[in-house]
């Protein structure tokens, strides 16, 4: 009897949500609930440029509860729901007031050519009668985009296209530079309606008399009642290993201006490095050893004279503790003269780039 009462429990929970997923259908064809959107820009647009797909979800009654968005997979495209929230605002019509949700997806395009994104869902949770909760879902239709690539970006293997960029970089110390010194060099790359994740990373290229060092690039993402931001920070150290003038390689970055559709390169200059020294001016090594001696054999008459040590022993204390001076100081002078830092990263192993981190901030 009571496995009869589950099962009529469990029939009457499926009728349930088959007559709300009904209701949602009645909503939208009374007209009580609607869905919308709007793509921006409408003109074609270059690849990794943001298009904005803007979904409105309209209804005379009101929500009561989370709407989840279903994003398909388009090849060679990336969609993606920024915002975790929607925008709520409500509006006046003639046949009265509504609620509406409007959500923002952002899309770009990998490569030039014609895109068709496959409707969107999206689940929502209306109210009905009675107070009941209506659950049910509301798709777009078939959204159509083209990409191409202008002719000023033709002959380019990578660009950020925004309205806004900026690029900027902050050095350590230069002053005083010396063989072994250490210069940390960062450059912050930050852009308007585009991810972290589509700026381009500064690649390390090899510097005679510098060896290179890369932290893992940090990335950030924030996005704001639809506005995006993303910035980029690459920190470089690079370790002197020769004397001389040295040069730390220029930035450049093609920024595609969205707004003006026009090709600027940002840029910013090689930095300068005056190293002084040399190798062998570290080293002390010609005035400390021969102090060294010195006290070596006043030690040894000292101990001859107090302990009656006999001749023959004597010498033997001098000339074993010279022959052992002589070692460490040939040992000091080979340890000097090698080179400060080896001539590749990870010396006899396999040498492997450093891990990118990400960091997203709200």
């Amino acid at each position: 009897m009571r496995r009869c009462h589950y099962l009529l429990i469990l029939l009457l929970m499926a009728m349930t949500d088959a007559v709300g997923q009904e209701s949602i259908a009645e909503l939208q064809a009374d007209g009580l609930l609607e869905i919308t959107w709007q793509v921006t820009p409408e003109r074609f647009v270059v690849p990794g440029e943001r298009i904005r797909i803007d979904i409105t979800v309209a209804t005379r009654r009101w929500f009561t509860g989370g709407t989840r968005i279903h994003l398909p997979p388009v090849p060679d495209m990336t969609l993606k729901q920024n915002q975790q929230f929607a925008t709520n605002a409500s509006e006046r019509r003639s046949d009265g007031g509504w609620t509406l949700q409007r959500w923002t997806i952002d899309a770009s395009t990998g490569a030039a050519g014609n895109y068709l994104i496959p409707p969107i869902r999206l689940d929502v949770s209306v109210a009905g009668d009675a107070g009941r909760t209506l659950k049910g879902s509301l798709k777009t239709d078939p959204i159509a985009l083209s990409s191409a690539v202008p002719p000023a970006l033709q002959n380019l293997d990578h660009w950020v296209a925004a309205p806004e960029l900026t690029l900027q970089e902050s050095l350590s110390d230069l002053t005083g530079l010396t063989v072994g010194s250490a210069v940390r060099r960062t450059i912050t790359l930050t852009a308007t309606d585009v991810m972290a994740m589509q700026l381009p990373a500064q690649t390390l290229s090899e510097q005679p008399g510098l060896q290179g060092y890369s932290e893992p690039p940090v990335l950030r993402n924030r996005s704001n009642r639809g506005s995006m931001r993303a910035e980029r920070r690459d920190t470089r150290v690079w370790i002197v290993t020769e004397p001389g003038t040295h040069t730390l390689p220029a930035v450049t970055v093609n920024w595609w201006n969205t707004r003006s559709q026009t090709l600027e390169v940002i840029s910013l200059a090689p930095v300068t490095l005056t190293v002084s020294g040399t190798q062998d001016s570290r080293s002390g090594v010609n005035s400390w050893p021969m102090p060294g001696l010195w006290i070596l054999v006043g030690l040894s008459g000292l101990l001859g004279w107090r302990y009656g040590v006999r001749r023959w022993e004597l010498i033997a204390v001098c000339r074993n503790g010279l022959t052992n001076m002589q070692a460490r100081v040939a040992a000091a002078w080979r340890t000097l003269q090698r080179p400060p830092l080896p001539d590749r990263l990870n010396p006899g192993g396999i040498d492997s780039a450093p891990a990118a981190s990400s960091r997203s901030e709200p």
